[in-house]
């Protein structure tokens, strides 16, 4: 459950972010840089697929250990 809702909220930001980057890109054009919101948006988006990672690596540990056990 915890790993479901962890997926779903790192899809919705992905969603969120190709959403905003039509908007975004004009004002990056103007700057010539990524602004701060882009670059927060980046980098909340890599933490939550570390730990949709991380906890996916886990769930599939414990399931390989329970067919080893059988």
């Amino acid at each position: 459950m915890h790993y479901e809702n962890r997926l779903l909220k790192l899809r919705h930001l992905q969603a969120e972010a190709a959403l905003g980057s039509e908007r975004h890109a004009m004002k990056e054009k103007l700057a010539g840089v990524k602004t701060d919101g882009i670059l927060l948006m980046e980098e909340t988006i890599k933490k939550q697929a570390r730990k949709v990672e991380k906890l996916h690596l886990d769930l599939e540990t414990r399931i390989m250990q329970k067919h080893i056990e059988l």
